[in-house]
């Protein structure tokens, strides 16, 4: 019931994109250290190290979805997708599902949202979407079929996805570039 003012949403942008840089740096860590022990097994005894990476990048996540919650400011334009994606990279490479799911929650949270924008698009007159400011139009030719190549790319049931946005009056066929 607050009202978070444009300075204040950038804030709390600033502070998630941040936070997730942090978290990608530790990933970043936890993977390098699991190729070095691939190329030297005499390395082994450092796994701990590599899983202490993941459980502080995996901290670092759970901290910025605490204390700024969606609810409160939803993610901006990249950044849904980014925590969405190394929740589920994390989930992988650890073979915790639990995270990989978390990561799938936020994807479909990101596609909900954003159908709403490309049916929105989709509804203007051409002079009316030439007006559109370059994010908007960047979420209606770009961003939103880059979420859905994410979503199929991670092995999940796009067409059931295709099918519940154009349930919403999303136009997947508008979307795709004709030759």
């Amino acid at each position: 019931d607050i009202y978070l003012d444009e300075t204040i949403r950038r804030m709390v942008a600033t502070h998630r994109s941040t936070l997730l840089d942090l978290a990608t740096g530790f990933y970043n860590e936890a993977v390098g250290i699991e190729m070095a022990i691939e190329e030297n097994p005499a390395l082994a005894a450092d796994s701990v190290r590599a899983r202490e990476a993941y459980d502080k990048a995996v901290n670092v996540l759970e901290t910025m979805t605490t204390k700024l919650p969606t609810v409160a400011s939803p993610y901006s334009i990249q950044l849904g997708r980014n925590v969405a994606d190394l929740y589920m990279r994390i989930g992988t490479l650890t073979e915790n599902t639990a995270l990989f799911d978390k990561g799938v929650d936020i994807l479909e949270s990101e596609i909900r949202r954003y159908a709403q924008y490309v049916r929105y698009a989709q509804s203007l007159t051409p002079s009316q979407y030439a007006s559109l400011q370059r994010n908007d139009r960047y979420i209606d030719q770009t961003y939103f079929l880059e979420l859905l190549r994410d979503y199929h790319s991670n092995g999940l049931d796009l067409e059931a996805m295709v099918d519940e946005i154009e349930a919403m009056g999303v136009n997947i066929g508008n979307m795709i570039p004709k030759k």
